[in-house]
């Protein structure tokens, strides 16, 4: 499958960071962006040809309110729903060794954590190493699984 074959959804909760992944994926095929789990969740249920989220893990559950709705509940929600699916969480949240193996269990294919400062087209390489069936993990979520 070549890269313009491959189905991308974006959640991320700005715009402008939303853009610079649209660059940076420009030979993807980005079928959707969303900036909350709710309008995201509708999306991902009803489109049935979706390889890959790439997620923030500090998403509203709604354009209206901000709730507790967490995003380990949402992963596993779309992950039951969608087996096949490949989860890439790119965060500006930094996460313990707890966390990060409870994201892993989940189901999660990589993350990448924006305080690494990596350049945005970094996201491209991490896409393309979950597609091939490989863990992506930027250093600092892997130096804290190291630990």
């Amino acid at each position: 499958m070549t890269t313009n074959q491959i189905n991308l959804v974006i959640l991320q909760g700005s715009d402008i960071v939303i853009n610079q992944l649209k660059e940076a994926l420009r030979n993807f095929n980005i079928v959707g962006s969303f900036q909350n789990l709710e309008d995201a969740d509708i999306f991902l249920s009803t489109n049935t040809r979706i390889d890959v989220a790439i997620i923030s893990t500090m998403l509203p559950t709604s354009s209206k309110e901000i709730s507790n709705y967490s995003i380990t509940q949402f992963i596993e929600d779309s992950l039951k729903k969608r087996p096949d699916l490949k989860i890439l969480v790119y965060s500006a949240r930094s996460y313990t060794q707890v966390i990060l193996r409870h994201l892993l269990n989940l189901g999660i294919a990589g993350y990448l954590d924006k305080f690494d400062h990596l350049p945005v087209e970094e996201v491209a390489k991490a896409v393309d190493r979950i597609l091939n069936n490989n863990i992506y993990l930027s250093p600092s979520p892997q130096q804290e699984l190291e630990r």
